[in-house]
C-alpha cells in the first residue's frame, strides 16, 4: 500500500477534495471471528465544512500503521473515543478489557433493540388475532 495517507502528529492529510488532520494517536479494536484484532495508528479527521444544503459532515478515519509506519488499513470510525460504528472503536490508550467491555454494552443494547421489535410484532398478531374473535 502507497504512504500516501502516511503522515506525522498535526500534519494535514489531502485526500482529494477533502482534508484531514491527525486529531491523535490512539489503537482501533475490531471482531474478527472470535478474536478482537487491534490496530495501533492514527486517529484523522475531517471536520464540518460547507453551508446550506451543500455541507458534508464532519467525518473520523483511523489508520491503522504497522511497526515501520506503514499504511496497513483505514477504517471509517465514529467521531467519539469508545463510541462503536461499522463493529469498530478506537480508544487513545490500549485497553483490551475496555474494548470488550465496550461491544459488550452494545451487543445488550442491540438486544434490547431486537426485542422491542419483537414485542411489537407480537402484539401485532394479537390485535389481528381479536379481529377473528
Amino acid at each position: 500500500m502507497n504512504n500516501f495517507w502516511r503522515t506525522d502528529t498535526n500534519e494535514t492529510v489531502k485526500n482529494k477534495a477533502n482534508e484531514f488532520y491527525v486529531l491523535t494517536k490512539g489503537y482501533c479494536y475490531n471482531p474478527w471471528g472470535e478474536t478482537l484484532k487491534v490496530y495501533p495508528g492514527d486517529v484523522l479527521r475531517r471536520d464540518k465544512f460547507g453551508k446550506g444544503r451543500n455541507v458534508t459532515p464532519e467525518i473520523t478515519r483511523f489508520r491503522a500503521l504497522d511497526e515501520e509506519g506503514n499504511v496497513i488499513k483505514i477504517f471509517q470510525c465514529a467521531n467519539g473515543e469508545g463510541e462503536v460504528f461499522n463493529k469498530l472503536i478506537w480508544l487513545k490508550e490500549s485497553d483490551m478489557a475496555r474494548a470488550v467491555e465496550i461491544f459488550i454494552e452494545y451487543e445488550i443494547g442491540c438486544i434490547g433493540k431486537l426485542n422491542e421489535k419483537i414485542k411489537g410484532h407480537e402484539d401485532t398478531i394479537e390485535k389481528f388475532k381479536s379481529l377473528l374473535a
